[in-house]
């Protein structure tokens, strides 16, 4: 038993005089009606931050409590040494509007691209992340009230599998599912035959961006290109909005001309306008898209092209499903007669949308073709996806399209940072944002707590789910 110590303190006292009291009421009054004024305006971020730091305190009193239980302080199978888990050869540098104050950040894009990411790559040859052991990051974040106008090409780097190259937005900077003036966007004059993003690497992720071009009837603009990639390799596009200028751009939302061994994997993008939403040669997993007013939604060039189509939705376009399809495609749907390849897919059948003018391609509450209507991807052996646009949990029956109507929830995994010592002296960390990272590294690597359904306590143990989140804490 822990015995507490006491000591008495004698303090001589005396009365407020009328004068003193009504200064000290004066002087309450004003600071109570300051602090209300900042809790109105900063009242949504200060429920998300106690909400963060509720759960930072649960996860501090287990431990607090688990160290009376057990007379330690560490549990036993976590190192003293700190220790990365996952993603550890990152290179994260910030893309923000202002960077004033901000090490290693860059103010579009093309500077990031064009400065190599502040990466030092030591001996190895500048651009070799295989070499340099290292991945390249681009973290788009903070306030964006102008567009980025400058478009870039990834050119000059050797990347693989474990050293590759990741540009995403913070929810900051990120859309909402719909199209945002406030948020990041690339948006590139009109001009003839060019590229927003012309990509010539073989790993390569894009995540959360907006790309928008105005081109002339006699030109095109294509978004992102992945062309003449030899080898193997394995680009990711996945939660951007691709707004292009109409049926008459001959442009494409995504362009590929590659290897076979080229694998693109696209999912929860929303593609407007263009000659063609996407424009394949080569292998592509093609999941959870939107394909609006193009001249050809899905287009297959090639004889070697391998197109697996899920869930996918294409409205007022020429020709949704252009060519064929992987015997695997299916749940998909079409506008059009005898257009969306797969035995559960559905033609001519119009999507109700929120609001197609404003871009914002969320289910409307009265939709009846595409709720419910999808295959569950989330164990897919090609391509796992868990979220939506929104990246809110898919649960239940599956939506097709981008958007999960009436989700909640997040699709990532929410991450704590402990201390490589877990004393609740030291144990300080804030939760990582579950947008910036695509998962926690659920094993024996990293110490895990989370929270129990049942009892709602935040207990040690094995990483759990709920509702969508799985809470868990790691070491790094």
């Amino acid at each position: 038993m822990l015995k507490a110590n006491s000591q008495k303190l004698t303090v001589n006292r005396r009365g407020f005089s009328a004068l003193e009291m009504l200064l000290v009421l004066g002087l309450i009054v004003l600071l109570l009606g300051a602090a209300a004024l900042v809790g109105f305006r900063d009242q949504p971020a200060k429920n998300r931050n106690t909400e963060r730091r509720n759960e930072v305190n649960a996860i501090k009193d287990a431990l607090t409590q688990w160290s009376l239980d057990t007379g330690t302080y560490t549990p036993s199978n976590v190192p003293t040494v700190a220790t990365c888990v996952s993603n550890c050869n990152e290179v994260v540098a910030l893309v923000r509007q202002d960077c004033t104050g901000y090490s290693n950040c860059f103010t579009s894009l093309f500077a990031w691209e064009a400065g190599y990411g502040g990466i030092d790559f030591g001996s190895c040859m500048q651009g070799d992340l295989v070499c340099a052991g290292k991945s390249a990051v681009a973290k788009i974040d903070g306030a964006w009230t102008s567009a980025d106008t400058t478009r870039f090409s990834i050119n000059g780097w050797t990347t693989s599998l474990n050293n590759y190259i990741k540009i995403y937005t913070t929810p900051e900077a990120r859309h909402t599912g719909k199209w945002d003036a406030t948020k990041y966007r690339m948006e590139i004059p009109g001009a003839t035959n060019y590229y927003i993003i012309e990509n010539y690497e073989n790993y390569v992720h894009i995540d959360g961006l907006q790309l928008s071009a105005t081109a002339p009837p006699s030109g095109f603009q294509d978004a992102i290109t992945a062309e003449n990639l030899a080898g193997s390799g394995e680009i990711l596009i996945s939660n951007n909005i691709i707004s292009l200028a109409g049926a008459t751009n001959t442009g494409s939302g995504i362009s590929t001309n590659s290897s076979p061994n080229i694998v693109v994997k696209a999912w929860n993008n929303v593609f407007i306008g263009g000659g063609y939403g996407m424009y394949i040669y080569g292998t592509h997993y093609v999941y959870n898209n939107v394909f609006y007013n193009c001249n050809n939604g899905i287009r297959k060039v090639g004889a070697t092209a391998i197109i697996v189509a899920k869930n996918n939705i294409t409205q007022n376009c020429n020709d949704g499903y252009g060519g064929t399809f992987s015997p695997s495609s299916d749940y998909n749907i079409s506008d059009l007669a005898g257009d969306a390849p797969g035995a559960n897919s559905q033609n001519s059948i119009t999507v109700s949308f929120v609001d197609t003018t404003n871009r914002d391609f969320h289910l409307s509450p009265g939709d009846t073709a595409a709720k419910d209507k999808g295959a569950d991807l989330s164990a897919d052996a090609n391509l796992a996806v868990k979220g939506d646009i929104d990246s809110q949990v898919r649960t239940g029956s599956w939506d097709i399209g981008v958007d999960e109507y009436g989700a909640s929830g997040v699709a990532s995994a929410i991450c704590y940072d402990l201390k490589p010592i877990l004393t609740p002296a030291y144990f300080s960390e804030m939760p990582v944002d579950p947008l910036a990272k695509n998962s926690c590294p659920f094993g024996d690597t990293g110490y895990t707590i989370y929270k129990d359904t049942a009892t709602k306590e935040i207990v040690i143990g094995a990483p759990m789910a709920e509702n969508g989140e799985t809470i868990q804490a790691i070491r790094k």
